[in-house]
């Protein structure tokens, strides 16, 4: 357990420990998230971060390679690292470096594991990303891989994003759109030409949906790759249900999964964090749980999860995949009566979701707009300018014919060792973060033309 890391320090801790623990006989799978291994994520660095995350995955991976273990079924298997999801924010990062990783040849033959969330509407095209990724994978002699499929749990956290930026929420409004999804995602998983290449985790509690998989498989005469997963005490009737249909199958492959969570007495802190969360969750008036530790078959509990169970079954093929944030910042067009002149009611302008891929295409637009040519000039004038700025001498730019701006600089930073630098390399000085800073914090551009 553990929430997000604040600082690479204690990022390169969690690996350590993750480390260890594949190298301990007695684990053979772990379940992380890229948020313990890498600190303080953020989608503008969006290519730079994943080259540190795969790095770091790799190392993890290779861990893993080189500590096998001895299967239930008597092969020896390389462990099995799981990459968990946790809020839309990392949902891209994630699947990309998963797929990178995987795609370097000495992990040609490793089987990995990542999760995906049904309430995300997207999660349905990404599940469809990576089983086309993965039939290629398997095609050119590669091992599968395998997904797990949940519900969800970070429905508040993403709640009070939604709200504080100005988004609308990531998530589906109802309970019945997200188990709809998940039944949609869990018969695309059950495919057997999908399952062949994405293994399938069902991780839920849920009565109906572990039957209605049950028969799933058995109707489309799926074997392997199907495993059920549970946290460990959370339905243990329904865990000893499975262990016995599976014992009289006589099959040696095991097709159930406990998860257990674990934490040290120092870092106790995150099992509080974790309980909260599962309480919030499992205490829910939609929630099966609530009901299954009392539940019988006929009485008015079962009647209601029956009817919300096939009420999302009927929907499962009408419910939308598309994201529910389309901001795209490079394709705004604004009204021309805008603001409380024209509407009397007043909205804050939404954040920019730098998520999304379209707003990073736009950010990366207007940087290299502004980067340096070869026709970048740097004039230096030392005079005053207006009273507003009696204290500061000013550089004029010129970044190519067309644009020219001030570059206001405070008296206490060095006059002479600013005119050396830019006489020396203008566009050294543009690019590097030796720009001083004017009053208000910010760098002093001014666009003249």
């Amino acid at each position: 357990l553990g929430e997000a890391v604040l600082g690479d320090g204690e990022a390169l801790n969690r690996l350590k420990h993750y480390g260890e623990s594949l190298r301990n006989p007695d684990i053979h799978t772990i379940s992380i998230k890229i948020s313990n291994i890498v600190a303080q994520l953020h989608p503008l660095g969006f290519e730079n971060e994943l080259d540190l995350i795969c790095e770091r995955l790799s190392e993890l991976y290779m861990i893993a390679v080189e500590n096998p273990f001895l299967h239930s079924d008597g092969t020896r298997r390389a462990k099995f690292v799981n990459l968990d999801m946790e809020s839309y924010h990392d949902l891209d990062l994630t699947m990309a470096a998963f797929m990178r990783t995987l795609d370097q040849a000495e992990f040609k033959n490793l089987q990995a594991g990542i999760v995906l969330q049904a309430y995300l509407p997207d999660s349905f095209l990404r599940q469809q990303e990576l089983v086309k990724w993965a039939k290629k994978r398997v095609k050119n002699a590669g091992s599968p891989v395998k997904m797990r499929l949940v519900k969800g749990a970070n429905l508040v956290m993403e709640a009070v994003e939604a709200e504080i930026f100005g988004w609308p929420l990531t998530v589906f409004e109802s309970k019945i759109e997200t188990d709809a999804n998940f039944k949609r995602m869990l018969e695309f998983g059950l495919r057997p030409e999908n399952i062949a290449a994405v293994h399938f985790g069902l991780a839920s509690h849920n009565l109906f949906d572990l039957a209605y998989t049950h028969v799933l498989a058995e109707e489309r005469g799926i074997t392997e790759g199907l495993v059920f997963e549970m946290l460990e005490g959370m339905a243990d009737h329904v865990r000893r249900t499975l262990q016995e249909e599976k014992r009289k199958a006589k099959t040696k492959e095991t097709n159930l999964l406990l998860y257990t969570p674990v934490t040290s007495q120092d870092q106790f802190i995150s099992a509080i964090a974790y309980l909260v969360r599962r309480l919030d969750e499992n205490t829910s008036p939609d929630n099966f749980l609530r009901y299954s530790f009392d539940i019988r078959v006929g009485s008015s509990e079962w009647k209601f999860l029956e009817n919300q169970f096939l009420e999302a079954w009927q929907l499962k093929d009408k419910i939308s995949s598309e994201p529910r944030r389309q901001q795209n910042r490079d394709k705004e067009v604004f009204p021309e009566n805008l603001g409380t002149f024209a509407d009397s009611i007043f909205r804050n302008e939404a954040d920019t979701d730098w998520v999304l891929p379209g707003n990073r295409k736009w950010a990366d637009k207007i940087r290299k707009k502004w980067q340096p040519t070869a026709n970048t000039k740097v004039k230096q004038i030392m005079r005053s300018q207006t009273k507003m700025h009696a204290n500061n001498n000013y550089f004029l730019i010129r970044h190519d014919p067309q644009r020219t701006f001030r570059l206001f600089i405070p008296l206490r930073w060095p006059q002479k060792r600013m005119s050396k630098k830019l006489s020396k390399s203008p566009r050294t000085i543009l690019n590097s973060g030796d720009i001083p800073l004017c009053r208000n914090g910010t760098n002093c551009f001014q666009e003249l033309h």
